[in-house]
């Protein structure tokens, strides 16, 4: 028989996603620009090649990052904590 001041719980396993947002300056250099010249003779920014390298500056630290949000949600996966959590 349990102590009468015994207490019980069920362990639920609960995930917390954090959503960070930076603002990163792209260097506007040939590798950003579009190869061939428009039909003004001029040669634009590729909109791909800049989305591209903002990606590649922000993996290695570029920028100053915040956190936008925060969710706490149930995991799906329900089982039990491997030892040592």
């Amino acid at each position: 028989m349990p102590p009468p001041d015994a207490t019980y719980s069920i362990v639920v396993r609960v995930r917390r996603v954090t959503t960070e947002d930076a603002y990163i300056r792209v260097p506007v250099t040939d590798a950003v620009v579009a190869a061939e010249l428009d039909a003004d003779g001029h040669r634009h920014l590729d909109g791909g090649k800049v989305m591209a390298e903002a990606r590649r500056l922000a993996e290695t630290g570029a920028g100053a990052w915040q956190v936008q949000e925060q969710a706490v949600d149930l995991h799906p996966v329900q089982n039990t904590p491997p030892d040592g959590r």
